[in-house]
């Protein structure tokens, strides 16, 4: 086997990479048609999907694989079960590459989602094509791949998920919601802990910091919105009349407005100017926007405070006035349940993503779809940030940033290992913090970038 090397003479990492799995993959596959046999026998060779996962569940070396996402078990069995609803041994060796190879089994999701369809299994499947696609088939016309940023430090805090990280306008420091119902707060300039807040029954989905930075607001399933005083880490204020999970919640930048985003299919407008720090305050909703069929995933508020957004899984996103909540206008053109949402600072442009792979610019006033990004992946989360930038994330483990006046990918930063479901733009510095199904938060520096190969860390 042979590579091409560098003018230096030295092979790419990835190539040796590729070299090392070439080797290795044999035995791995051998190990599992093994296991896979022994599963056969067991199960009477008649193993659905559904009962592969509650048979793995009783075996101790097959945990982590049952344990996988249920969107993973979906796009995995369904790129590699060939139509057929029982168990495979093409299918079984896909999840214990699935679940040993995450970073390669997104290169090969990738590799079908955008290859020929024609393609046959083996060589949708061989681990030297996926793993070392573009060097195989690169040439000197190609465009050059997007930069990769650096990953400069990893947190490892929370035992659970954690579901959204947000920086403070003033980037001093930052707060992460985790699946486990608590809240964490971190100073930026070490990282370290300050502090947890404790008071939600449910997952929290979501935080934000207030425009002074004295309030943050959180959201839960315990359909529940909570205002906490920063300094005195207490609960402060409280939400309610949601009737399902709060999935999402945003406060808008003049301070008075809290948006929030719910499964029971509504987006409600509460003002929150009685704030008394010295009391704990249950605020009224002021206006409830009912226009989705589904749930609502995602809102938000444009930077001049008129106009707020939400979209859900009746994949559309809804324009409202502010205060009254009046829909003025409904866009349509995601295909598939629409995650998030996000307002650029120019009070013109717009972001949305979702379960269809796209990741979509409007200009809100007009109402037009101005540019469309073919991602390969379900994007979670969107966010403008300084510099004409924006980020994207989602189910490929990896954060996009995206030049939105080029409309071009510009870097991507890789080293989760699962899902990503926020990021956020530090206000002032080039730095980005990202949160993840794999339980950690890490912080990314924008200007340390290679251009030939991917920083893991």
């Amino acid at each position: 086997m042979e590579f091409d090397k560098d003018a230096d003479g030295t092979w790419h990492q990835s190539e040796f990479v590729v070299f090392f799995l070439a080797r290795l993959t044999p035995l791995i596959q051998k190990a599992a048609q093994s296991m896979f046999k022994g599963i056969q026998k067991a199960a009477g060779n008649k193993l659905a999907r559904g009962e592969l996962q509650k048979y793995l569940k009783r075996q101790s070396w097959a945990r982590p694989v049952s344990d996988m996402d249920e969107y993973k078990w979906k796009t995995v069995w369904s790129q590699h079960s060939n139509g057929q609803e029982n168990l495979t041994n093409e299918t079984f060796f896909a999840f214990f590459l699935a679940r040993l190879f995450p970073h390669l089994w997104y290169k090969s999701s990738v590799a079908d989602r955008l290859g020929s369809p024609t393609a046959s299994p083996s060589s949708r499947h061989n681990m030297l094509d996926l793993a070392n696609e573009k060097q195989a088939k690169g040439s000197p016309k190609e465009k050059p791949v997007a930069a990769v940023g650096v990953c400069t430090k990893v947190i490892n805090y929370h035992t659970d998920y954690v579901l959204f990280v947000r920086y403070s306008s003033d980037g001093s420091m930052f707060a992460a919601a985790c699946h486990d119902g608590t809240i964490s707060l971190w100073e930026t300039k070490n990282y370290t802990n300050i502090g947890t807040f404790k008071g939600h029954s449910g997952a929290v989905f979501c935080c934000f910091f207030s425009a002074d930075d004295e309030t943050l607001v959180s959201c839960s399933g315990d359909m529940s919105l909570r205002l906490w005083d920063v300094k005195t880490q207490k609960c402060v204020g409280t939400c309610k009349g949601h009737k399902e999970p709060v999935r999402f919640c945003s406060y808008a930048e003049n301070g008075r407005y809290l948006l929030s985003a719910s499964y029971d299919s509504d987006v409600k407008l509460w003002d929150t100017t009685d704030l008394d720090p010295g009391e704990l305050v249950e605020y009224a909703c002021i206006a409830t926007a009912t226009g989705h069929k589904g749930r609502v995933r995602g809102c938000g508020f444009s930077d001049d405070c008129k106009t707020a957004a939400s979209c859900g899984d009746d994949k559309t996103v809804r324009l409202y006035d502010v205060p009254s909540m009046k829909e003025t206008a409904v866009l349509r053109a995601h295909t598939e349940q629409v995650f998030c949402v996000s307002f650029a600072p120019d009070n013109e442009t717009m972001a949305t993503g979702g379960y269809d792979d796209t990741l979509r610019l409007w200009n809100y006033k007009t109402r037009q779809n101005t540019h469309t990004w073919n991602t390969a992946a379900h994007v979670f989360a969107c966010d403008f940030g300084p510099r004409g930038f924006l980020s994207s994330c989602g189910d490929d483990m990896i954060i996009s940033l995206y030049h939105v006046s080029q409309k071009k990918l510009a870097a991507q930063l890789v080293g989760h290992t699962s899902s990503t479901f926020s990021c956020d733009f530090h206000p002032n510095k080039l730095e980005i913090i990202s949160g993840s199904h794999d339980k950690t938060m890490r912080v990314w520096d924008q200007q340390k970038v290679s251009e030939r190969e991917r920083t893991f860390c």
